[in-house]
């Protein structure tokens, strides 16, 4: 069975462009230095769906970022980092057992004039493309894998048995616009205020050990500029195909990003707007089972959402709202989904490059659907979470 490529989709990418923001330097002369990095992410969530409150783990992580200055301005690096859910146990049940599980793995070469190049499991340039996203985990819309997701990178979108049948919904994970191992990654310096970057993904797994939609090969190409007076453009384009099926037809998706920011003089407000469309070209195994609830053959969606930020630097606070809208087409039953979100959070200073964040955030989410699955369609949410960064 070939392994399937299950990056975690639950929480908002905090590392633009393989760039480490925060870290604690363990080693540092004057040609190599080696830095630690990490988050602990707690989360409390209460819904009316649900009707009940669930304490968790949040996506906590932990990296080592490694660096060694060449001559001629060449520097060498290299990235690991782990993700673990913190509030596993060690038990015998694979349902509670602790693990680590690999977010990043890479090594790269740079030149303050010629961009970089890095190899390995590392993050695609459409992942930085969103500039609405300012809260936690209800901002930001460039995504449409929580109910429908996309089939490219895992088998056929296997739902359930039933009556000895094997159902399929028709779609699979999201899974090209995140982590993407086995990808070389190019990126330009920055010059007056636009960088290009672009990456390219192979599958490492023998022939033999291939299964239907597993990724054959993916690629994401982006433009980002940003200028002194606080403008902010980003844009970006990914697509995914993944191995054929008995009928000879691969499934291929796609999906364009543009995202606006400004941030005002001032600092203190931020607004930012983002678009994106997706595409899915669905291929079903030969004799499989589908329902009536099954979404198949070429669907796509429009993905529109704002977000603005007021922060106040006396207090480290910030107060944001969002809105977002997810729209597919017909193939898709008219699936839409509104969401509202409305936090607070705060920033402690706990220690030199030390930060610890709390925050609160509600949604209200409305979802219309012609199809028959989706029986709710209003639920409330609301979240407070703690984040210690290292």
């Amino acid at each position: 069975m070939a392994r399937k490529l299950k990056p975690i989709i639950t929480f908002i990418a905090t590392i633009s462009l393989a760039e480490i923001t925060q870290a604690t330097s363990i080693y540092d002369d004057q040609y190599t230095r080696f830095d630690i990095y990490g988050q602990i992410r707690l989360i409390n969530s209460w819904d009316t769906e649900k009707n009940k409150a669930i304490i968790g783990d949040d996506g906590s992580r932990i990296g080592l970022f490694a660096e060694h200055k060449l001559p001629h301005e060449v520097k060498v690096f290299g990235n690991i980092e782990l993700g673990l859910d913190t509030q596993k146990s060690n038990s015998n049940n694979p349902n509670s057992q602790f693990q680590l599980y690999n977010r990043v793995g890479y090594v790269g070469i740079s030149h303050a004039e010629y961009g970089k190049v890095q190899l390995g499991r590392t993050y695609v340039p459409i992942d930085s493309v969103a500039k609405s996203n300012l809260g936690y985990n209800n901002t930001g819309v460039l995504y449409f894998a929580d109910v429908l997701s996309r089939n490219t990178g895992i088998s056929s979108g296997y739902v359930k048995q039933e009556n000895g049948n094997t159902i399929y919904r028709g779609t699979g994970q999201d899974i090209f616009t995140l982590r993407l191992p086995h990808t070389i990654y190019l990126e330009t310096p920055l010059f007056k205020g636009v960088k290009f970057a672009g990456s390219y993904s192979r599958p490492s797994e023998g022939s033999a050990e291939r299964d239907h939609s597993d990724i054959l090969h993916a690629y994401s190409l982006g433009i980002f500029y940003q200028n002194a007076l606080g403008f902010e453009l980003a844009t970006g384009w990914a697509e995914a195909v993944g191995e054929k099926n008995q009928t000879g037809k691969k499934p291929q998706d796609n999906m364009f990003a543009l995202g606006v920011k400004y941030i005002f003089p001032d600092k203190t407000v931020s607004i930012g707007i983002d678009y994106g469309r997706l595409q899915s070209t669905n291929v079903v195994v030969a004799g499989k089972t589908l329902t009536p609830t099954s979404v198949t053959g070429k669907w796509s969606a429009h993905l529109y959402s704002i977000g603005a930020k007021w922060h106040w630097p006396e207090s480290d606070t910030g107060l944001y709202a969002g809105y977002g809208l997810r729209a597919g087409d017909k193939r898709t039953f008219d699936y839409t989904k509104q969401t509202y979100t409305l936090g607070v959070d705060k920033d402690f200073a706990v220690m030199k490059s030390k930060q610890l964040l709390l925050y609160m955030e509600m949604a209200y989410n409305h979802l219309h659907s012609k199809n028959q699955a989706y029986e709710k369609d209003n639920w409330f949410l609301v979240e407070t979470g703690l984040r210690f960064f290292f």
